[in-house]
């Protein structure tokens, strides 16, 4: 029989493993017949006693509430000067290191994480921080602030039916739950209404925009099938090409129109 002399962590657990069991709890597992039952057996055997078998990793291993908030000091610091690359790694070190009841701390680290990853063009996990920033509980009277910071995302990703709604629920939470005096609050309210009107309109316009031809009358796309046309909700009507095209072959004819390339 080949014996393993591989190093690492699942090697070292299964040998503390083997070695806390005792010689009458091994001749009983040589004895199960079935995966199932020896699954069975080693799960039951870890449980047995609390603690007895400390195998199990504690979810605190390694974290560092100290540490963790030094680091992200260094990253609010490279933040305000703009070093985006510095403050995402002192960030990503100080979400290793907090520990898991330090739901709050975790909450403000990703707002801020979110707010690098948008300035790096990394407009999903930027939204995705957000999200989880408000799973974490991020405090009510701010969250104003990162609804408005998703708006603007979904605006610039041409999802202008999501930008809308994430704009209401920026005037929602201002409204409503907003530190600012009654002047600033109206002030905002009122230019977020502005912004959001014309981020409906664009929606409606290309929602408009691609709306199929009214009438009876087929519509011919294309004369030999060299180009396709095609529309989404993000990018209107577009065309694309399926075979390579020649000077001045004619790609659309719909009397008395025609277009050549």
């Amino acid at each position: 029989m080949e014996v393993s002399t591989e190093e690492g962590y699942f090697h070292q657990y299964a040998k503390k493993f083997r070695r806390t069991v005792t010689p009458k709890e091994f001749e009983q597992f040589g004895g199960l017949v079935s995966d199932r039952e020896r699954f069975a057996f080693v799960n039951e055997l870890k449980w047995r006693v609390v603690n007895e078998l400390p195998l199990e990793q504690s979810l605190d291993k390694g974290k560092c509430l100290v540490k963790a908030l030094q680091h992200k000091e260094n990253g609010d610091r490279l933040h305000r000067e703009e070093d985006w690359n510095g403050a995402l790694q002192c960030y990503n070190q100080c979400y290793l290191l907090l520990p898991e009841e330090s739901t709050l701390e975790k909450a403000y680290l990703l707002d801020h994480r979110s707010q690098v990853l948008l300035q790096l063009g990394k407009l999903d996990q930027s939204l995705e921080d957000a999200d989880r920033a408000i799973a974490y509980g991020y405090p009510a009277e701010q969250l104003a602030t990162i609804w408005e910071r998703k708006a603007r995302i979904f605006q610039s990703k041409k999802d202008f039916k999501t930008a809308v709604e994430c704009f209401d629920r920026t005037v929602h939470y201002l409204t409503h739950r907003s530190t600012l005096t009654p002047e600033q609050r109206d002030e905002r309210v009122e230019e977020l209404k502005k912004l959001t009107d014309t981020v409906y309109y664009q929606y409606k316009n290309v929602q408009k925009y691609l709306e199929p031809p009214k009438g009876t009358r087929p519509f011919q796309p294309h004369l030999d099938g060299s180009v396709l046309y095609d529309s989404t909700e993000a990018e209107g009507r577009f065309a694309k090409a399926k075979t390579n095209l020649r000077p001045n072959q004619m790609i659309l004819k719909e009397k008395p129109h025609a277009a050549t390339l």
